[in-house]
């Protein structure tokens, strides 16, 4: 209703072309009435208590645990040469981004993977979750109060359809590693789970000839 109510004002005052995708996209993450933007997104187990459920949630903690465990492979096959911040010196930030995190039960799965079984990365990682809906982000910084408190997981804006979304996303790395604008690039990973599918897409109509053939 407030988009309908949204778009007949915007008509009244002047045309307006609005696409399939524009709808998509403001349904579900326009500031006011988007789905995820407003905090109406039910995520869970039971069908009955939610809008749908995924692997970082009906898997849990087993799904984070497994890709906690990839990822210290990662952390180790990218390590420095001895003096240089190896995987044993704690000396080289180590950068995992996830971008669209939901309410941040992987992050937070991940981080207690790691934190438990594999210490020497722990001293190193650093957590930094990108996301769009500000509800979202309120969330995800509940669900890891306890990362967020020891410094290892932030809490970023970030918009990861385009549209800067790199310069945004590396100023959020940068601003959480405390380091210079012009500072190297850090060593990480950067990842998402069903992330493009909440992207809005555009509706195309067949082609006039085929449309009469068929």
């Amino acid at each position: 209703q407030l988009l309908l109510t949204a778009l007949r004002d915007l008509w009244a005052s002047e045309p307006l072309a609005y696409s399939f995708h524009d709808f998509m996209d403001d349904s579900l993450s326009h500031p006011a009435w988007g789905y995820y933007s407003s905090g109406r997104v039910g995520f869970g187990e039971s069908r009955l208590a939610a809008d749908f459920t995924t692997f970082p949630i009906s898997m849990r903690p087993f799904f984070g645990a497994i890709l906690a465990d990839r990822l210290h492979s990662l952390w180790l096959a990218t390590a420095a040469k001895a003096g240089e911040g190896d995987a044993s010196g704690g000396q080289e930030t180590f950068v995992v981004v996830e971008l669209g995190a939901g309410t941040g039960v992987l992050a937070h799965d991940v981080l207690l993977r790691i934190r438990d079984a594999w210490p020497a990365m722990y001293a190193e990682l650093l957590y930094v979750i990108g996301e769009r809906s500000a509800a979202l982000r309120a969330i995800q910084r509940e669900t890891n109060r306890e990362f967020v408190d020891a410094g290892k997981l932030t809490v970023a804006e970030v918009d990861a359809r385009g549209h800067g979304s790199g310069l945004a996303l590396r100023a959020a790395v940068w601003s959480a590693l405390g380091a210079a604008a012009d500072a190297e690039r850090p060593r990480g990973v950067v990842l998402s789970n069903e992330l493009p599918d909440a992207f809005g897409v555009e509706k195309l109509a067949p082609p006039q000839d085929s449309a009469k053939g068929s």
